[in-house]
């Protein structure tokens, strides 16, 4: 407290640009050695440092450390090592660390059910009267969801909720293509329920498949939950080719551009940035493919190595309960296929709302 009184008073009393350093001496050793060494004498020394220090944040460490398989190697290799009495005192000191990390892990998980039940519960006492039927428009990235839903409603005369351009994001990890700043997420929660009340609760309201997330906003969980736990679901199939085109007309002819009509190059690093986010789930090898098919400008390549990802990724969400790419449970609803043209390279977004509106008239929902 006094600390960050002090840094009050120097910054308005005194000009100064401070730093707020918590952790004690080593806090201030480690900053010292990133401002002072390595350091180009040119670079700008003005940035954030935060170092959590506390113990939640030491157990989630230790936990992510026995997870690993290193980790689980190495113990089997101590354990092995060890005789007598020092092999069970060893035995019983990691059994009783693992208690407390599996504790730590399920008090974590009761807590996050709790508030989802909370949010679930808000939404509901907001919204008491009936609410419209919801129909979700599934498929695979690419698939033209977005195109189809504003079709929909601007063609077509169907009630819609646009979650992607609510929260301005395509929801993928280079959606911010094409979009401005996000709102925060209470703001996205409020807009999302102004435009749930403004819906027609005698009609049908058809929502793009989203995942819990979009980008760095949450779907508010009352409604996710009616989402996710719909009946009525479409799946739009659609060939590779038209998937790639429909990509490469949301990702770079909406991009901004240079002087020569080619995407700027901060698109073109704010893309390799959202590629190098996914190292962790598409390996090295597909992580240099997509940055050398970015630095080459074969954005058709780049869209069809990350849809190899995606695939799998989205036939996971559609199938479980909780929408995750690695959730559990299963889904309650079962989708309908709207196949479209197999030799189509392109997706018209009234032609498959019209296959949609057909599925959704067959299957006994009234539009109206």
């Amino acid at each position: 407290m006094r600390s960050h009184a002090l840094a009050y008073l120097l910054q308005v009393r005194g000009s100064f640009d401070v730093v707020v350093l918590t952790g004690g001496y080593k806090a201030f050793r480690n900053w010292a050695r990133l401002v002072y060494c390595y350091i180009p004498v040119n670079a700008s020394y003005t940035f954030d440092i935060s170092r959590p220090d506390t113990a939640k944040h030491r157990r989630e460490l230790q936990r992510e450390k026995a997870k690993s398989k290193k980790a689980i190697k190495k113990k089997e290799a101590r354990l092995h090592g060890l005789q007598g009495d020092g092999a069970e005192k060893r035995r019983l000191a990691m059994a009783r660390r693992d208690a407390m990390l599996e504790a730590d892990d399920k008090a974590a998980a009761e807590a996050a059910a709790a508030e989802l039940t909370a949010a679930r519960a808000e939404w509901s006492n907001q919204f008491p009267n009936p609410t419209p039927r919801i129909v979700i428009v599934g498929g695979r990235s690419g698939s033209g969801k977005t195109r189809v839903l504003l079709a929909l409603r601007d063609k077509l005369g169907q009630q819609i909720m646009d979650l992607e351009g609510l929260a301005n994001h395509n929801g993928s990890a280079f959606g911010f293509v094409g979009h401005g700043e996000q709102p925060t997420n209470q703001q996205y929660s409020n807009i999302v329920a102004v435009e749930w009340f403004k819906l027609d609760p005698n009609r049908i309201v058809f929502i793009e498949d989203e995942g819990p997330g979009i980008g760095r906003v949450s779907t508010p969980a009352g409604l996710y939950s009616l989402m996710r736990t719909t009946p009525s679901l479409v799946r739009l199939v659609v060939p590779q080719a038209a998937r790639i085109a429909v990509l490469l007309h949301d990702y770079t002819s909406v991009a901004d551009k240079d002087n020569d009509g080619n995407p700027s190059l901060e698109w073109r690093v704010r893309m390799s940035e959202g590629a190098r986010s996914l190292t962790k789930r598409i390996g090295d090898l597909k992580l240099k493919s997509l940055l050398r098919d970015l630095e080459n400008g074969d954005y058709a390549a780049f869209a069809a190595t990350a849809l190899s990802y995606y695939d799998g990724l989205y036939d996971n969400h559609i199938q479980n309960a909780g929408g995750c790419g690695n959730g559990v449970g299963v889904r309650s609803a079962t989708a309908v296929d709207i196949i479209v043209d197999p030799s189509a390279t392109d997706v018209d977004g009234e032609k498959v709302g019209r296959q949609v509106l057909e599925a959704v008239a067959f299957a006994q929902l009234d539009t109206k």
